[in-house]
């Protein structure tokens, strides 16, 4: 009989439970140091009775900080070659799937990069989430830009049933860390179902540089918008990060046959590419 999900995650954590008992010397103290850091405590994002006008105003903080670093920029490089690839071999736009993407910025920033690139790149982009405010205020962000993005809202884990199209790739931003290691799994798992190149997901990683990093970058959006609620999501965010090791032993595990990687994309930022391709 098949193991479920379920039984196939919780199998998983215990072999890392049971594996950190066997560290010794630096490797020990690095385990010890990320439980420690890591928490369990709720981001007002996370909060269904937090105010949407105040989660829009922490969501702009993150699109004013993934301005400044060229986060979009990054992304709009690292996808670029398979764009590139889709448009001449098959002759049709290279299809992007964004989940749990908030107001759509990553889905809007990107599609202004490709716009501006001159290399007269076909995409196009579906961004979703499942919070149906974010959804309206995206379309209207897109329209104001004169951008055919269209936002949807789905489940990022359940794409592969409530999301009928087959998409090139599903992407993430600043989201992952929010999913615990069964939910991580599974949008791992059912991305590659709807998706020909899989998933590309783009966070923060918990190491002590990037927790410094990312409380020190949330002074800016803190500052410019006057308030300290974006900082509090920063250092909560910070201690649920995954680490690069988890991600890539939790992408194998739900996609045995895929090419995993978890590598540095920009400052502070990792990403995790799980292509079933390979």
């Amino acid at each position: 009989m098949a193991k479920t999900d379920e039984e196939i995650v919780s199998a998983f954590l215990q072999e890392l439970e049971e594996e950190k008992k066997t560290f010794t010397g630096y490797k020990k103290i690095k385990s010890q140091w990320a439980d420690f850091i890591k928490c369990d405590w709720v981001e007002h994002l996370d909060k269904p009775d937090f105010p949407l006008k105040d989660k829009v105003k922490i969501v702009e903080g993150l699109d004013l900080k993934s301005k400044v670093f060229g986060t979009y920029r990054s992304i709009f490089q690292y996808l670029r070659p398979l764009i590139k690839e889709v448009n001449e071999k098959e002759n049709r736009p290279f299809k992007i799937l964004e989940v749990a993407g908030g107001l759509g910025d990553l889905s809007i920033g990107l599609y202004g990069e490709f716009a501006k690139s001159k290399e007269g790149l076909k995409v196009q982009i579906t961004g979703s989430d499942i919070v149906p405010g974010y959804i309206d205020l995206s379309a209207k962000k897109a329209a104001k830009k004169k951008y055919p993005v269209e936002f949807k809202i789905i489940d990022a884990l359940d794409i592969s049933k409530t999301e009928t199209d087959q998409f090139d790739i599903v992407i993430a931003l600043h989201s992952i860390h929010h999913f615990p290691a069964l939910e991580l799994f599974q949008l791992i798992k059912k991305s590659q179902v709807i998706a020909k190149y899989g998933l590309f997901a783009v966070d923060a990683t918990q190491n002590i540089p990037n927790m410094m990093f990312m409380c020190f970058s949330a002074m800016l959006p803190t500052t410019f918008f006057l308030n300290g609620m974006y900082i509090h999501d920063a250092f909560i965010s910070a201690r649920k990060m995954h680490t690069r090791p988890f991600l890539r032993r939790l992408g194998v595990l739900a996609a045995p046959n895929a090419k995993v990687e978890c590598a540095k994309l920009s400052i502070g930022l990792n990403y995790l590419r799980v292509d079933p391709r390979s």
